[in-house]
């Protein structure tokens, strides 16, 4: 360590990288030279701050070594070489920790430690992304099971994991940790099961989204420790309004939806479409929203271990998408209540169908668009070239859209293949669980 800190400090490593690449994939700042036809040798700079994989005995193997560089430096005779702090496997850990499971972490997941080395970085073979997955998190990134992530980190001189695995997993007195990826999927495209463990079909998890709750529990805890609806127990909304009810920014439901969450012995159960009046809603309030869109909002937030099957399953679970679906429905309530009667949808319409007339070349009120100068007359608009036209369109649309609440323009068919996909796995007939802490709908 003193040998290294007298060395110079390096800003990055250049790293020769053999990939598989296309001519499309090609870059201008890239290195590249030709191996054949399919492989290119890419030249890869490595910073500080990036994750890496190292030459060890397990290379091409779930347990090849990673590690995250932390400084670079190089001696007097420019030999580079880097301070790492390794990510553990589930293997390794297991032998430094002897009560640890490694069967409760997936194949490519790994445990950040404290431990730091010095290396060459001529045993720097590849940069490589570890993404940080936060149990807790509305923001999830799409992690595959051979993509390598964390949750915990290792104090290697306790010999402690924190936090612990089934720290956060469920109810108090539940133990029992959530693998996303239980089954080993080889670099041959076939699946291992790693544990009798998993023998059993695994237990579907549901998330309450709210920030004092960010939790996730087993369908069968829920139901042992009574956290479901009781049949006796009548509600103003059904279960669809009662979900997207439970708003994921706040530690309270929706204001306009928790009317429709309390208990009723003569009224309800209503559906969405049903309460819009009720809410002195337009009825029409919805349609810029594809129907899948307002289909996910009203689902639970559900997440299931990765089981060789790709369709619909999402091991980190779909609270992404159920999240924003009902912002989305949340800002279409603001935008209405800001602009009473839906002027904001009539305003956008208009927009619309003002500028695709512009386009077309018609007049609007005031403004035409000509190209031809001679056809210029009192205080017409006159725009010679298709750049004026599109300039000018582009500044009504932003000066109308600054006008106008809305969230943002969601893509239908997005949103129809998500429903799709959930529909698969029939996700959005779960029992009517609530959470046990504040008794919303998950």
């Amino acid at each position: 360590m003193q040998e290294f800190a007298r060395m110079q400090p390096a800003e990055a490593i250049v790293v020769p990288v053999e990939m598989a690449i296309t001519d499309s994939d090609g870059s201008e700042s890239d290195d590249a030279s030709v191996v054949d036809h399919q492989l290119q040798v890419i030249s890869k700079l490595i910073r500080k701050g990036d994750d890496v994989i190292l030459h060890s005995p397990f290379d091409d193997t779930e347990d090849e070594w990673v590690g995250r560089v932390l400084t670079i430096c190089e001696d007097s005779s420019k030999n580079q070489f880097a301070k790492v702090r390794w990510y553990w496997s589930r293997h390794d850990v297991a032998k430094w920790i002897g009560s640890f499971d490694a069967q409760a972490c997936a194949p490519y997941e790994r445990i950040y430690s404290d431990m730091i080395d010095i290396v060459s970085c001529q045993s720097i073979l590849r940069p490589v992304n570890v993404y940080m997955y936060d149990e807790g998190l509305l923001e999830v990134s799409e992690i595959g099971p051979m993509d390598f992530f964390w949750r915990s980190s290792l104090d290697h001189k306790r010999r402690s994991i924190k936090p612990k695995i089934t720290e956060d997993s469920c109810l108090l007195l539940c133990t029992k940790p959530y693998n996303p990826f239980p089954i080993s999927i080889s670099h041959a495209g076939q699946s291992q099961g790693t544990s009798a463990l998993h023998d059993d079909p695994p237990d579907v998890m549901h998330f309450c989204p709210r920030p004092d709750c960010a939790q996730w529990y087993h369908t069968m805890c829920l139901v042992d420790s009574g956290s479901f609806d009781s049949p006796s127990v009548r509600y103003r909304g059904d279960r669809s309004i009662r979900l997207l009810a439970v708003a994921p920014d706040v530690d309270f439901p929706c204001p306009l939806l928790n009317y429709f969450c309390e208990e009723s012995s003569d009224e309800g159960p209503y559906s969405l479409s049903e309460a819009l009046p009720l809410m002195d809603m337009p009825s029409d309030i919805f349609t810029h929203l594809p129907p899948s869109l307002l289909s996910i909002a009203q689902g639970p937030i559900i997440r299931q271990p990765h089981m060789g099957s790709t369709d619909g399953v999402l091991p980190f679970g779909n609270v992404v998408e159920v999240v924003l679906a009902r912002r989305f429905i949340y800002a279409t309530f603001e935008a209405v209540c800001a602009q009473p009667g839906g002027s904001w949808l009539s305003q956008i319409n208009s927009l619309t169908q003002q500028v695709e007339a512009m386009e077309r070349g018609d007049q609007v009120g005031d403004l035409e668009w000509v190209d031809n100068p001679d056809d210029l007359a009192g205080e017409r608009v006159v725009h010679n070239t298709d750049d004026d036209r599109h300039i000018k369109a582009l500044e009504k649309v932003c000066n109308e859209l600054a006008e106008v609440s809305l969230l943002a323009s969601p893509y239908a068919p997005y949103w129809e293949k998500r429903e799709q996909d959930l529909t698969i796995e029939t996700w959005m007939n779960c029992p009517p669980l609530i959470c046990p802490k504040c008794h919303g709908a998950i």
